[in-house]
């Protein structure tokens, strides 16, 4: 990888330094499994992620402080999402509405942990790029995705209604 390229597929935002830490240790009962080798801790804010080592131990190979205005949410509801949020979808099917306010730079990530499926669906006026392809404009679009560890980073590109996915895991159904 050459320094141009983006580390977004890593999480990291390629505007800011990323700052690494390594520590070893063992899972624990709050981590999340991630596909691969790796585990999340949700029981610190920021969220750490660890990979294994191949001794059985863990190494944190990635805690870059995320922005203070973003904050990842474990969802169990259909909800209306709220800009610079992240949602991490842990059980059944999820259906994520975009926000009916946001301004352009502000981001939404949704993952699929140990779910079913989750749906970002939109409101009146409202789209997103995916993959070059854009959904139908208004309530009759949507993103849908079923594969666990699948994950999506949206970016609002014009205030309030459109949005452009800035990182992707997985093969979503855009409609």
């Amino acid at each position: 990888m050459t320094q141009s390229e983006s580390l977004s597929y890593l999480g990291i935002n390629s505007y800011e330094q990323p700052r690494f830490i390594s520590a070893l240790r063992t899972p624990t009962v709050n981590d999340l499994k991630l596909p691969g080798t790796q585990w999340l801790d949700k029981s610190v804010t920021p969220k750490k992620i660890y990979i294994t080592t191949g001794s059985g131990a863990w190494s944190e190979v990635a805690a870059a402080t995320p922005p203070s205005t973003f904050a990842w949410n474990d969802s169990a509801t259909t909800t209306t999402m709220t800009t610079n949020n992240g949602y991490i979808v842990q059980a059944g099917v999820q259906v994520f509405t975009l926000p009916a306010t946001s301004a352009v730079g502000d981001t939404i990530e949704v993952l699929l942990a140990s779910g079913t499926s989750w749906q970002i669906a939109q409101a009146a006026g409202q789209s997103i790029v995916v993959n070059g392809s854009n959904t139908t404009v208004g309530a009759g679009g949507s993103i849908t995705t079923t594969g666990a560890g699948q994950t999506i980073k949206l970016t609002c590109v014009t205030a309030n209604t459109k949005w452009q996915t800035t990182s992707l895991i997985g093969n979503p159904t855009v409609v």
